[in-house]
């Protein structure tokens, strides 16, 4: 049995307002099922034509680079895409060795928290005051 989703549960699933569902099944674009009562419920065939995820809906996805689609499980991605008939061309697709992939991803991650720290010059003199303050009144 699929999951069903209330319209609130259905615009948090996806990202959209309850009032964008409300127009879809009004203007018919996305009919919602309805309840005995009137209330409105969506299945995963709705959480699909809202992502875009339908089988014929795309069939190649061209990319850069792996990482430009997602930095960590690009694998899983590949894996749900065929699943649901998308192929994804890396067109930029270089072939290094584990050891060297591995070197790049760090050298990435300390290039990220480099610039970090570098944007906390700024805040320098504020973290000063703030130390200061702060062993000032634990000496009081």
């Amino acid at each position: 049995m699929s999951n069903l989703y209330s319209i609130s549960k259905m615009a948090k699933r996806v990202g959209v307002s309850i009032s964008t569902f409300r127009r879809w099944d009004d203007s018919g674009q996305l009919v919602a099922k309805r309840h005995a009562s009137g209330h409105r419920f969506y299945d995963e065939s709705d959480v699909r034509s809202v992502l875009h995820i339908q089988t014929n809906d795309l069939r190649t996805l061209y990319i850069a680079h792996k990482d430009r689609l997602v930095r960590f499980g690009f694998d899983l991605i590949e894996h749900t895409a065929k699943m649901n008939g998308c192929e994804i061309v890396v067109v930029n697709q270089q072939s290094l060795s584990p050891q060297q992939e591995m070197i790049e991803d760090l050298l990435a991650i300390v290039h990220t928290f480099s610039c970090r720290l570098y944007g906390l010059r700024s805040y320098k003199k504020k973290i000063k005051e703030v130390c200061l303050e702060g062993s000032s009144r634990t000496q009081d």
